[in-house]
């Protein structure tokens, strides 16, 4: 099976198994009481509903997956979960996460458009935008509770995913602070790395990282699977910034030249275009070469990987 038909299973099973947690009927959730009644709670759900089901990529949840896939957890036909099916909570947990950092992301940077479409403080006002954003967060740990999986593993998992939160959390103030070039042209090739290994990279490793913890791998393949998360999220958000440059806004999702209108410190603005390009290239390269180990088993990663400076949007 070829990356792009595989990518679009993975993602049919991860926004399967999200709708089977939050249909757009609040009556039908099987979390129905952990958003409150249902007379009250309708007009809240609509937003969080809204929130996740706006086209996302599914890039982190597929991370999880695959990296419990190295681990056996599914039979070698995709349409046989086997124990995957104890994954698919925890793949869920990261995407509602992320999701969650996007609707207050949009907020601060006063984004009109999310995927193409109003983001959710634009179509819903501030108050709104910042309650459903509180309530993802709330929502991705409560899927790490209803995993099939042991007590231990779970708090491991609630832990990690905390901690990538709280890094998120860093990276986002001092993004803030590089508006209107604010950071000093010496410190900026410093300052852009720490930003975005907290900002971006962190989540994407935790990905990583909560497959493979869920999938009982040991400590020194856990940390190779939680560096190729780090190098691909490094260069994730290169080509976010590349894109922000050459991009198309159609193709994009949302308007070009936001970070140069703002004065934003960015890859491309210290490492200049071209630059940046081969560096997204060298580090994608790192990211393929640690998952040799695991064989023909990361195929599919290493796939993504070159997915991630290809892509276009």
């Amino acid at each position: 099976m070829d990356f792009t038909n595989y990518f679009k299973k993975r993602q049919e099973q991860i926004n399967q198994t999200l709708s089977y947690y939050f249909p757009e009927n609040l009556h039908n959730s099987p979390l129905q009481k952990f958003f409150g009644d249902e007379v009250w709670a309708k007009d809240s759900y609509e937003i969080f509903h809204y929130a996740l089901f706006s086209s996302g990529k599914r890039i982190r949840p597929f991370l999880v997956l695959e990296a419990a896939h190295l681990f056996d957890l599914e039979d070698e036909k995709m349409g046989k979960m086997g124990k995957m099916e104890k994954i698919l909570p925890v793949a869920c947990a990261v995407e509602i996460l992320h999701n969650y950092t996007l609707v207050h992301d949009d907020i601060i940077d006063e984004d009109d458009l999310r995927r193409g479409k109003p983001t959710i403080y634009k179509k819903y006002g501030i108050a709104n935008a910042i309650l459903i954003g509180d309530e993802l967060f709330n929502c991705a740990i409560k899927m790490l509770t209803i995993a099939d999986l042991s007590n231990e593993i779970i708090i491991s998992l609630i832990n990690e995913l905390l901690d990538a939160s709280s890094l998120i959390v860093l990276g986002q103030v001092l993004d803030i602070k590089s508006d209107n070039n604010a950071i000093p042209s010496e410190k900026q090739a410093i300052y852009i790395e720490v930003v975005n290994k907290c900002k971006t990279a962190r989540l994407l490793a935790a990905s990583m990282k909560l497959g493979a913890i869920a999938s009982n791998a040991q400590p020194e393949q856990i940390k190779q699977l939680y560096d190729y998360g780090t190098y691909i999220g490094i260069a994730f958000q290169i080509m976010d910034d590349i894109l922000d440059v050459i991009g198309d806004s159609d193709t994009f999702g949302k308007p070009i030249g936001s970070d140069e209108r703002r004065q934003k410190v960015t890859y491309v603005s210290v490492f200049g275009l071209e630059e940046a390009k081969k560096k997204a290239k060298d580090i994608i390269q790192k990211a393929i070469n640690i998952l040799e180990p695991f064989g023909e088993k990361a195929q599919m990663l290493k796939e993504l990987a070159n997915y991630i400076i290809e892509r276009k949007y």
